[in-house]
């Protein structure tokens, strides 16, 4: 149920919308977690598992921290290896072990798991949320509904961002009810999200495909407009997305981090990645470059 697919703007959305704004606000919380848990199913199937893990895991060990002050590190690292083992062997396991073959000319058979989608943003922010409390910049969340809805949060579960968790959690619990001005501004976003998909990206998904499916006779000058053509729909489909994503939060006064900052007015190579894909690079600064 893609996010710019009928099923999900004409049924998934509007529905959770309806159920969300009847429920009284106290309780919508719940409505969100609901539907959330609902999406990442009908996506996954039994691989919802995976998710319910990681929440268990997170959820235990942020509690465990602050009942156990003397034993936070080890259960902060405990917690980060779990979440991150299971990532990193239900997507990068069978690549390794290909490559290994390769390497050393064995023949060691693949595992061929099935990976849970949204598996890479909801470990990501389960490890911020770790070390945030590790920190203590945070308090351990006590009500794990409420730590599910973060890491489940439907609306980024295929395509991020990356939030952290004093970004949207207060958010999410609030359950401000739906405004004209809200639905307005969702709803452009949205359609902003779909032009660029639809229109753009997609399009020129023929061109890129048909080009690079006879890159051996084609000329110089179709290389690089093969070339050209892959990146601008690389970032017009990713971000097309992503403004879908927000729109669609932004319906519950919800606001998500920015992902994008047009990147292609960057005037150096760095610059462009601080505009690129902008919720990983914070990510990556807040827990791992500045420790």
């Amino acid at each position: 149920m893609a996010y710019s697919g009928v099923k999900f703007l004409f049924f998934f959305l509007p529905l959770t919308l309806l159920a969300y704004q009847v429920t009284p606000q106290g309780k919508r919380r719940y409505v969100l977690l609901a539907a959330s848990l609902i999406y990442f199913y009908l996506l996954s199937n039994w691989l919802i598992i995976y998710l319910l893990g990681t929440i268990a895991v997170v959820y235990t060990a942020g509690i465990s921290m602050e009942s156990y002050a003397s034993k936070k590190k080890i259960l902060t690292a405990a917690a980060a290896v779990l979440v991150i083992g299971a990532l990193a062997v239900l997507k990068y396991a069978d690549f390794m072990i290909g490559n290994l073959n390769l390497l050393a000319n064995q023949k060691i058979p693949l595992l061929s798991l099935a990976a849970p989608i949204g598996i890479s943003y909801y470990t990501l922010e389960a490890v911020g949320y770790l070390l945030e409390v590790y920190w203590g910049r945070i308090k351990a969340e006590r009500n794990v509904c409420n730590l599910a809805l973060f890491l489940a949060f439907f609306p980024q579960t295929m395509e991020g961002p990356i939030a952290r968790y004093q970004d949207t959690a207060q958010q999410l619990l609030e359950g401000r009810p739906i405004t004209q001005e809200s639905l307005f501004e969702g709803s452009l976003l949205i359609l902003w999200g779909l032009f660029k998909k639809i229109v753009i990206a997609d399009r020129l998904a023929v061109m890129v495909n048909s080009l690079y499916g006879q890159w051996d006779t084609i000329a110089g000058a179709s290389v690089l407009l093969a070339g050209t053509a892959f990146v601008i729909q690389l970032y017009m489909d990713f971000s097309g997305v992503i403004d879908i994503v927000r729109g669609s939060a932004r319906i519950f006064q919800i606001e998500l981090p920015v992902n994008f900052r047009q990147p292609f007015f960057a005037e150096t190579a760095s610059d462009f990645w601080r505009r690129w894909h902008i919720s990983l690079g914070v990510w990556l600064k807040t827990y791992v470059s500045i420790r």
